[in-house]
């Protein structure tokens, strides 16, 4: 990758941390974000204020930009609004993908969910994985999806499940851990159902940087998990071990469908190597809260 690599979403948990760790590896970045610079950034980070109305024209002239990592999203939080979907994950992922098409850039890697499938029905979550009745949220991320794929960038679109690592708090592993360090109940559904439903950040960094060194020719789709896989009661009972805590735990079985991650096509195809599901946990209970 030839010259500046533009971050979106640079503010979030996720973006400020892939924000350092490229940096940390060479990556010249252009860092955009709603929330403000951070507190202690890395001196090779130059970070501008996330544009609205789609302004994103003058950022690629001004910063010779080359490559797109698009990890800003409106989050499925309770105060989001139908309108704020459409206008943070649908219109400035519209606004974003044409400037990066008259610029010609040669990445363009967007931070997708799993969510973008709805509901799933199957015992396996891949690329082949129909979409069912995806919630807002889903919904808007599935757009943008779209998006990408009729335009005529080189790009993959990563569908991620539970991101974790230092800071991470609103996916349901996050909650656990809170819940185990503030000694509060637990409740888990379907406790014996496999699980590998989670993306470390450092794997998520090391994958990225190892995309921006390879030559993308169209837009493809990658599903990202953890490696191996354990219990969902083993997963609970690993970070209490981890924590050195333990919270009573009651468990409830349910009709809600369980499912693993099946990563072979980023495995084989991209190089993508995914932490062990054990080592994970284990490695995120030490992670600051």
């Amino acid at each position: 990758m030839m010259g500046t690599l533009l971050l979106t979403g640079a503010g979030g948990i996720i973006g400020r941390y892939l924000a350092q760790a490229l940096a940390e590896r060479g990556v010249p970045i252009l860092a955009l974000s709603r929330q403000g610079k951070p507190a202690a950034p890395h001196p090779a980070i130059r970070w501008a204020p996330a544009p609205t109305g789609g302004s994103f024209a003058p950022l690629f002239a001004d910063y010779d930009v080359r490559a797109v990592i698009h990890a800003a999203a409106r989050s499925p939080t309770p105060d989001a609004s139908p309108e704020r979907f459409v206008a943070d994950n649908i219109d400035q992922t519209r606004a974003l993908i044409a400037t990066a098409q008259q610029h010609n850039v040669s990445h363009f890697l967007f931070l997708s969910a799993v969510s973008a499938y709805g509901t799933v029905n199957t015992d396996t979550l891949n690329e082949t994985t129909p979409v069912v009745d995806p919630d807002f949220y889903g919904l808007s991320k599935l757009v943008g999806e779209k998006l990408l794929t009729h335009s005529d960038l080189p790009a993959l679109i990563l569908r991620l499940p539970a991101v974790i690592g230092p800071y991470a708090h609103r996916n349901w592993v996050a909650r656990a851990k809170a819940a185990i360090l503030a000694r509060h109940p637990l409740t888990v559904f379907n406790p014996a159902a496999p699980f590998n439903n989670a993306v470390y950040l450092e794997d998520l960094a090391v994958f990225l940087e190892k995309l921006l060194s390879r030559p993308l020719s169209d837009c493809d789709l990658l599903v990202l998990g953890a490696g191996g896989q354990i219990p969902i009661h083993t997963a609970v009972e690993t970070l209490m071990t981890a924590l050195g805590c333990t919270i009573p735990v009651r468990t409830v079985q349910t009709e809600r469908h369980s499912y693993l991650i099946d990563s072979r096509r980023a495995i084989t195809r991209y190089g993508y190597t995914p932490m062990d599901i054990t080592d994970m946990l284990q490695r995120f209970a030490a992670d600051p809260v």
